[in-house]
């Protein structure tokens, strides 16, 4: 009589289980998670925590996790902690000449002489987003607001002078400062700001700010932007904004040479001739949130929210 009560139960089960197989294929099973080549590297949450900033500086890689700061010299091989400071908001921003974190108690700059950041100023929950070595251009919501404001800085992040209210996205090209903003409040529009005169001296190309400007860049002599209907450059004859590349989003532009990324999941999109022409190519399923991309020895790395990623340049 037990026994068959146990082969009962084991119909019933055999039963919900052909029903109901959960998430995976038609036999029940959990798929692997597709990597489309993209190998990831040993830092990752599993082992760290949330992965907060990964960025590439004097050819080694440094990543702060969790408030917890690490470095690889070894192509994200091997990890070694770096830093023993803990921090209740850290964002990494590193440029040809200094690394930079914006934290909570202000930011820490550390020149390529130097082992350590020294914290330079005074200015909390800041973003450092562009550099062209001789200016920085950061971010940060002032107390009461909802939106973000521009700063500007001439002495590698020591002092920072605001340049506008309710501004996005920006970057730099030759003697000016391209951004997107409502700073007149009647409407978004990209404007550009001279770096010697000190001001915004016209707005340009108004025909994509309706559709939301995600990213801007420079590269190959134009001027391109992300939207939300596409990838743009700037046509310098009508000063509109013409479409390159008939996929968009929210994501922001990287620069290395002739190279330009732009991480949109779930594709990386990108360009080898300057901007002139697009690919795309899948990221790993569980790479969500593309925060940075970087170069280094023939391999791209993509950062995500949780993992840290790499693939050969040649699999582009």
């Amino acid at each position: 009589m037990r026994l068959l009560k146990y082969l009962f139960l084991l119909l019933i089960a055999a039963y919900f289980i052909s029903c109901f197989p959960g998430y995976g294929d038609d036999d029940g099973n959990i798929p692997p998670v597709k990597t489309y080549g993209w190998q990831k590297v040993t830092l990752d949450s599993n082992q760290y925590g949330y992965l907060g900033s990964a960025v590439l500086f004097n050819n080694a890689i440094y990543t702060g996790v969790d408030s917890y700061f690490y470095k690889s010299t070894d192509m994200g091989t091997t990890w070694n902690p770096w830093f023993t400071e803990h921090f209740n908001y850290l964002r990494l921003f590193a440029d040809s000449v200094s690394l930079f974190l914006s934290t909570d108690r202000g930011i820490y700059r550390m020149n390529k002489t130097e082992t350590l950041p020294k914290l330079v100023s005074d200015k909390n929950y800041f973003t450092i987003t562009a550099s062209n070595n001789d200016y920085l251009y950061g971010v940060a919501i002032p107390s009461g607001a909802r939106t973000f404001s521009g700063y500007l800085s001439t002495d590698r992040g020591a002092t920072w002078s605001l340049i506008a209210d309710q501004v996005t996205c920006a970057c730099f090209n030759n003697n000016y400062l391209y951004f997107s903003g409502n700073v007149t409040g009647s409407g978004y529009s990209i404007y550009r700001y001279s770096l010697s005169e000190n001001k915004i001296i016209s707005t340009i190309g108004g025909n994509i700010s309706q559709y939301g400007v995600f990213a801007i860049t420079a590269g190959g002599g134009r001027l391109y932007a992300s939207a939300g209907t596409g990838i743009y450059y700037l046509d310098t004859t009508s000063l509109l904004w013409v479409n390159v590349f008939g996929k968009g989003g929210l994501g922001s532009f990287y620069n290395f040479g002739n190279n330009i990324y732009i991480g949109i999941s779930p594709s990386l999109y990108f360009s080898i001739d300057s901007g002139y022409t697009w690919r795309e190519y899948p990221v790993p399923d569980e790479s969500y949130n593309i925060a940075n991309i970087f170069e280094l020895d023939n391999y791209i790395y993509l950062q995500s929210a949780y993992s840290l990623w790499r693939l050969p340049l040649s699999s582009l």
